[in-house]
């Protein structure tokens, strides 16, 4: 009921929701998990693929990794 109620607020402001982790592998594992919790929702759930070590490197160098 949560996930639910958390997915009809974030389709009314029409933001995506974005999941990310250090190398991409567990965020890609939220974002399917939660696409299965809030099916009906039409909330757009992605993941940065390859994870913040990708984003470093492709987008923003001074973006902080852990």
């Amino acid at each position: 009921d949560h996930l639910q109620s958390s997915g009809d607020k974030a389709q009314r402001l029409s933001i995506p929701i974005v999941c990310v982790c250090r190398r991409g592998n567990d965020s890609q594992l939220a974002v399917e998990m939660l696409q299965k919790e809030m099916a009906v929702s039409g909330i757009n759930l992605v993941d940065i693929k390859g994870g913040l070590y990708s984003w470093t490197k492709h987008v923003d160098a001074d973006f902080p990794v852990y």
